[in-house]
Order: C-alpha cells, then sequence, then structure tokens
C-alpha cells in the first residue's frame, strides 16, 4: 500500500480506484485462503476480521492524506465523494464473504466529507455574495451554460424545457451551484449528513433573502446593524420592476428549484423512473424535505 504513491498530476480518484483495487482484492484472497485451510473455525474467523479492519484503517489512513485532505480543504465536495464512492464500491463486494468493512470507512471518512460540505457550502454564500453585488436584477431565462459538473444547464432537471424560469443573474449562478452541490450526494446519505447539507443550505439561502432584502430602496439606513455590513455591498433595485425580480429570486428558488434540487438527498429508489417522480413531487418528497421547504417559504416570508 505505501509504496503506492499518486503523482501530483495523477486524478485523486485513479489513485484510490488502484489502492482499493489492492487492498481489498487482497483481503478477498485472504478471506478465500482463510475458508480453504482453516474452514469457519471462530478463532480463525476472528483474526482474520481483525486484520482485514486494520488493513481497511491503513486503506483509509492513506486515501485521506493523499486524496481527501487537499480535496475537503479546498472545499471539493464533488472530488471528495468521488473518492469515498469508489472506495465503498471496492469494500462492499467482501460483504459477499462476511466482512462487513463499509463502516469503517464511513467513519474514517466522516470528517473529510464533512470538512469538504462546509467549505463547499462558504464557497457558495460568498460566491453569490459577489454576484448578487453586481446582479443589475433583470429577468432573464437561464443563460446556455455548462455546469462544473460537465452538463449543460438545461438538463437542471431532466429535460431542457423543465427548467425555464426567469431569474436575475446572480438567483440564476445561485442555482447551478445548489444544481452541482447535489449532484453526488451518496456519501452524504451513508454518513447520514443529509441533514447537516440541508441546513448548511438554508443557511445560504437565508442569507442570499437577506442580501435581496437590502437590496430594496430603505434598506439601506438599516445597513449598519448588519455586521460586517462592508462585505454586503449590494446594487440597489431602484425600479418596480427590479424589486419585482427580488421577490421572483426568493420565491422561485424557495418554493420549486431548491427543494426539487434537494429531492437527490432524499432515500427514494431508481432514478429511472424519474420522470414519474416529477409528476408527483408533492406526494414522494421525504417529510424532512417538506419541512425543509416550508423554512425556505418562512425565511422569504
Amino acid at each position: 500500500m505505501k509504496n503506492l504513491r499518486p503523482s501530483s498530476t495523477s486524478y485523486r480518484g485513479a489513485y484510490t480506484a488502484a489502492l482499493s483495487q489492492v487492498v481489498f482484492s487482497g483481503i478477498a484472497q485472504a478471506a478465500t485462503d482463510s475458508l480453504a485451510i482453516f474452514g469457519k473455525e471462530p478463532a480463525y474467523t476472528s483474526e482474520l476480521v481483525m486484520w482485514s479492519t486494520k488493513q481497511t484503517e491503513a486503506f483509509a489512513l492513506l486515501v485521506k492524506r493523499h486524496a481527501l485532505t487537499s480535496s475537503s480543504a479546498a472545499g471539493g465536495l464533488r472530488a471528495a465523494a468521488k473518492c469515498v464512492q469508489i472506495a465503498l464500491g471496492h469494500c462492499s463486494l467482501l460483504e459477499a464473504r462476511g466482512l462487513a468493512l463499509c463502516p469503517v470507512l464511513l467513519k474514517l471518512f466522516r470528517a473529510s466529507v464533512e470538512q469538504a460540505l462546509d467549505a463547499n457550502l462558504k464557497r457558495i454564500e460568498e460566491s453569490t455574495a459577489a454576484l448578487a453585488a453586481a446582479d443589475d436584477w433583470e429577468l432573464t431565462y437561464p443563460p446556455s451554460v455548462t455546469r462544473s459538473s460537465g452538463r449543460p444547464a438545461g438538463s437542471v432537471l431532466g429535460s431542457t424545457g423543465a427548467y425555464q424560469h426567469k431569474l436575475s443573474s446572480s438567483a440564476h449562478r445561485f442555482n447551478l451551484m445548489v444544481q452541482d452541490f447535489f449532484e453526488d450526494v451518496g456519501p452524504l446519505l451513508s454518513m447520514q449528513l443529509g441533514g447537516k447539507a440541508l441546513e448548511g443550505l438554508f443557511q445560504v439561502f437565508n442569507s442570499y433573502v437577506n442580501t435581496l432584502v437590502r437590496a430594496l430602496p430603505g434598506s439601506m439606513e438599516e445597513e449598519a446593524s448588519f455586521e460586517d455590513s462592508r462585505n454586503k455591498i449590494v446594487r440597489m433595485a431602484e425600479t418596480e420592476a427590479q424589486q419585482i425580480a427580488l421577490l421572483a429570486n426568493a420565491s422561485l428558488l424557495a418554493d420549486e428549484l431548491l427543494p426539487r434540487a434537494a429531492m437527490k438527498l432524499a432515500p427514494l429508489a431508481n432514478q429511472k423512473d424519474d420522470l414519474q417522480r416529477r409528476s408527483s413531487d408533492r406526494q414522494s418528497r421525504h417529510p424532512e424535505q417538506r419541512e425543509w421547504k416550508k423554512r425556505l417559504v418562512s425565511s422569504v416570508d
């Protein structure tokens, strides 16, 4: 394991995959050999489990050191999630041999994924604040841009016609960043971080709503009451049309776009019936997400 090191240009996922193959195939072979030699003798089975656990812990430490740490510190939630998913995919194959080692990985990877989650949310909040400072508060259809995940903006909800709401520029970008945020949620669910993700995103949205409020005429005299107001610069919405745009931004995000994106956190089944699910969003949404949507709408009110 220690001899396998990533190069400065190698993809961290590739390193994780290569190391996973070495470690978990080795554990699988050891399990096969142990069964062939000792059968199901409890004493030897216990030794195998302890040895396999130590190997898994050593593997997790190497992945954290060479792949997860840098990604997490930079807010690379997708990169961190990809590494965790690769590791869990290889590790889960051992369950057929009676070795349930995935909980060991999840426990050791949790802190790194949490760090990536927090950094990602902070980056969304800061980026949205910067975009709002230059927003002209004019409603437009979504631009034809490519998201950071590589997918076009028009495919946010699975069809080019599904995402055709008019928002201002900062709201469009905020929505796209949220879509990317929910792109890879498997490890978040496995580590029971879905609630933390929803709470963090609510706080980010609430911050954006406060920015929209400050863009209303008459709000500037209250600016002094906000801490760090020097970092809360925003262009004023002078016309009625611009003020309507502020309300449209908040309402559409809270009532429809963010709850739809958050459905990826629901422990629902196959994505193949996605089209059918979208027709019955209200019925299928998880109770926790319904409550989250109520909080979003309440923030707008």
